[in-house]
Order: structure tokens, then C-alpha cells, then sequence
């Protein structure tokens, strides 16, 4: 929803670490795998109730999720590496969440209502994404996508 409006300014400085990591060899699948990992080791963290760690961890999963993007467009985008991110941010988002209802188990009613909410966006984005494919439809409004 504000990716139209973030876009321009995280873009560039995004882009030049990706040209530097991509001519160091460092693929876009490895900091996808990476992103994630850091992103699953927020729920014990969220569950011990170390937010602030928490929230560095949620801040570097973020952080590479844009690094692995920004390398793939500077090497060579593959459908492999669009699932590969897809996949991990959907388990990263539901994980994160969990963590929160594990960590106050008050809070699991607003947790499970944000992760159906999260499975009925991210389940529309994925339909839509699969129908504009199957017609050949394409855009670059929003910036160039992987799905």
C-alpha cells in the first residue's frame, strides 16, 4: 500500500548495496534463506518477551527482504527466487504474529484474527497473481514484481 511512495526513496541506496553484495557472489536466494531464519528467531525471542530484540530481529528480516529483491534485479530474477521470498515472508508474518499470542496468551484472539487477515490478503494476492498471469497481464504502476 505505501510501497508507491517508499519506493523512490529506499530504491536507490537498496540498489547500491545490491550491486556491492552482487559482485561479491552473494545470491539472492541466500539472503532470502537468511532473512527468514532471522525472521523465525524473532518468536522465541517475541515468547521470551525480549522485545527489543525482537524488534532488531524484525528490522534485519525486513531489512534483507528489500536486500534480497534489490539483488535479484541487479543478477537475474528467477521464479525459484520469487517463490523462495514469497513463501518466507508469509511464514515470517504468521510466525511473528504467533510469537506475540505465545508471549500473552490474552492476546491470541487479536493474534489469530491478524493472521486470517494476513491469510486473506496474502491468498488474494497470490490468486489475482496467478489469473494475471494465466492472460499474459502485466504492470509496472506499482514497480516491478516478482509475481
Amino acid at each position: 500500500m505505501l510501497d508507491g511512495l517508499v519506493r523512490p526513496l529506499i530504491y536507490p541506496p537498496l540498489d547500491h548495496m545490491a550491486r556491492w553484495l552482487a559482485a561479491r557472489h552473494v545470491s539472492a536466494d541466500s539472503l532470502t534463506w537468511l532473512g527468514l531464519a532471522i525472521g523465525l528467531a524473532v518468536v522465541p525471542t517475541i515468547v521470551a518477551e525480549r522485545y527489543l530484540t525482537g524488534l532488531l530481529l524484525i528490522l534485519a528480516n525486513r531489512l534483507l527482504d528489500g536486500f534480497d529483491g534489490a539483488v535479484a534485479r541487479q543478477t537475474t530474477p528467477t521464479d525459484r527466487g520469487a517463490y523462495l521470498d514469497v513463501v518466507g515472508d508469509f511464514l515470517f508474518y504468521s510466525a511473528m504474529v504467533f510469537a506475540f499470542a505465545l508471549a500473552r496468551p490474552g492476546n491470541a484472539t487479536a493474534a489469530a484474527f491478524l493472521i486470517f487477515s494476513f491469510v486473506g490478503t496474502g491468498s488474494s494476492f497470490l490468486a489475482f497473481s496467478a489469473i494475471a498471469a494465466k492472460r499474459s497481464l502485466t504492470t509496472t504502476a506499482r514497480g516491478s514484481k516478482s509475481l
